[in-house]
Order: C-alpha cells, then structure tokens, then sequence
C-alpha cells in the first residue's frame, strides 16, 4: 500500500482521519481478539434490545387512547384539534365522543391549551406510561441496555458509557458533562 504524506494534508483532512481511526478504535479495531468477539456480541444484543425497547414505546404510544363524552370538556382546545379528535372517535366507531391518543398531534393540544385540569392530568399520567408497565413495560430492557453499554465502554478502555459517548465531545467526560447540568441547574 502506498503511505500518505501527512504534512500534505489540510487540518480538515488531518481531523478526518483522527476520527475516523478513533472510531475504529471506539469499535474494538485495536482489542485482541476474544474482546473484539465480545464487543461484537455486546453491539448485537445492544441491537436487539433497543429495537424490542422502541418497539414497546412505539406500541404502547399507540395503544394509549381515551374519549371524551362531554363536548364541553374540551373547552380551550383550538378547534382543528376537536373537529380531529371527532374524526378519529368516528372512524373508530364512537361517533358521539372525541378520541385522543398519545400521538403529539392530540397529546400535546390537550396539555398546553386544555382547560380541564383532570383531563389534561390525565393525558399528562397516561404520557408518562409510555413505555413503563403492563406488556410494554421496558424496565428491564433499560437494565440490560445499561449493563451492556457499561461493560462495552469498560472494554474499550472507559470507566463509564458515559464517559464512552461524551469522549469526542467538547465536555470529554460524563464528569463534565453532570457539573455542567448541575451548574446550570444552580444558576436557574
């Protein structure tokens, strides 16, 4: 192979390169190879585990739903988003209510301009759900996901995912990165 001329290179060029080996490097490149098996089974699992974790957001997104019966009810609410939400009650077979989902196109008019605070409260508890108990529940995939990013990182040379993810960035560390959040949270 032939060998590049570094001093030929413009600082772009330099920092492409840089990066494109530590990412190399942030893949195992450079790990003997039993570490390199692990990383890759690590990297499998992870794959697998975070689409099962998005599928069950994504499905109890959808399965989350509720009906309005009293028209007056929906005071506060701009009137595009009730003639919606009558829409979908109808093409759901409830043509006497308004159905909201967890969808941001009905979940978000009802918390910001809703003015029924039991309502909204409720949409409010049913967003939070999203993803946490019953057949969607994603607690122990968000355990799994942890353990596994933690032992890749550790693998490859970090004492934490964070410090894994934060590594190339300006605040380099997961140290840095939660002094920052608390300073500003002091300022606020």
């Amino acid at each position: 192979t032939e060998k590049v001329d570094l001093t030929a290179l413009t600082p772009e060029q330099k920092r492409f390169i840089e990066l494109t080996v530590e990412e190399f490097r942030d893949n195992g490149a450079d790990l003997p190879e039993d570490k390199k098996r692990r990383i890759s089974a690590i990297n499998i699992e992870l794959s697998k585990l975070t689409k099962t974790f998005q599928d069950n957001v994504k499905d109890s997104t959808n399965k989350g739903e509720f009906y309005i019966t009293n028209e007056s009810d929906l005071k506060g609410l701009p009137a595009s988003v009730i003639e919606a939400a009558k829409e979908d009650a109808t093409k759901n077979g409830n043509p006497d209510k308004w159905r909201f989902n967890l969808q941001q196109p009905s979940r978000l008019p009802i918390l910001m301009y809703l003015d029924n605070d039991e309502i909204r409260h409720k949409m409010f508890d049913l967003g939070i759900s999203i993803g946490w108990g019953g057949e969607f529940d994603n607690l122990e995939n968000i355990k799994k996901i942890t353990a596994l990013r933690n032992e890749k990182a550790g693998i490859l040379g970090y004492k934490t995912f964070a410090d894994f993810v934060t590594a190339r960035r300006m605040v380099q560390n997961g140290s840095n990165a939660l002094k920052f959040v608390e300073d500003l949270h002091d300022q606020i």
